[in-house]
């Protein structure tokens, strides 16, 4: 069995990171990067399991990947872990069958020729054809299907923009629906702030809201809504994230 175990080290970083980075993609979830740098490093230690038992080695890899993925994605576990494994398989089931320069022992891809350093660019390639893949769908069929224009009304000022129907935002405080905008953007005079708390999977934070009324493009009525002023640029190319209460 010839191995080169530094350059299969990172390979299994190279990887490791490309699975994990396609669950938390197609989950649309955050998490803490710290977790993800620690998750990353140590699963190219997982190399060395070429050297025990088959059922050993699957067994162990199980249970690390298990362990790390609920702590990252916690409610999410389930889905992240069979993507994490979907396409972590899918890549070593390829690379294995189209390199000689690379082989696979319990479960683990190695490279056996400094050749095979070339399946390193199977990871960046495949995240690359992912985020420009959903780049792609989100332009031809979310933003037609969510984008509108829409205006919010202060003191007699009325302002334009571009709003985003987000089905994951059903935040309220008091009842009212808070919707999100770019400090920068908000070209209303900052009245006495208002802490609404929002919960994330990762923790709880106080954001300041401001108070308006929301118009949709083609509706007659308004709503009167919280404005939440975060530090967010852009909402999918759009400048407003609306609330699902909003229709």
């Amino acid at each position: 069995m010839n191995i080169y175990m530094d350059l299969s080290f990172l390979l299994q970083i190279v990887l490791g990171y490309t699975s994990l980075y396609f669950a938390k993609s197609l989950l649309i979830v955050k998490s803490k990067i710290y977790l993800e740098v620690i998750f990353t490093v140590l699963v190219g230690f997982s190399i060395y399991l070429v050297y025990l038992n088959i059922y050993l080695s699957i067994l162990i890899y199980f249970v690390f990947i298990s362990i790390f993925l609920l702590m990252i994605f916690k409610e999410n576990y389930f889905k992240s872990l069979f993507l994490y494994l979907f396409i972590y398989s899918l890549l070593t089931f390829i690379i294995d069958k189209l390199s000689i320069y690379n082989s696979c022992y319990n479960f683990i891809l190695t490279i056996n020729s400094p050749k095979g350093m070339l399946s390193y660019l199977f990871g960046p390639i495949f995240l690359i054809s992912l985020i420009l893949s959903i780049k792609l769908v989100d332009s031809l069929f979310r933003l037609h299907n969510y984008k509108t224009t829409c205006y919010l009304l202060k003191n007699n000022k009325k302002v334009y923009y571009t709003g985003y129907y987000d089905s994951g935002n059903t935040l309220k405080h008091n009842d009212v629906p808070v919707i999100f905008i770019n400090k920068d953007k908000y070209l209303f005079e900052v009245d006495k702030k208002i802490k609404v708390e929002i919960e994330s999977i990762n923790n709880q934070s106080l954001i300041d809201v401001q108070e308006c009324l929301l118009s949709i493009e083609d509706k007659k009525e308004s709503y009167y809504v919280y404005v939440a002023l975060v530090d967010t640029k852009d909402f999918n190319g759009c400048e407003i994230l609306l609330n699902a209460y909003i229709n």
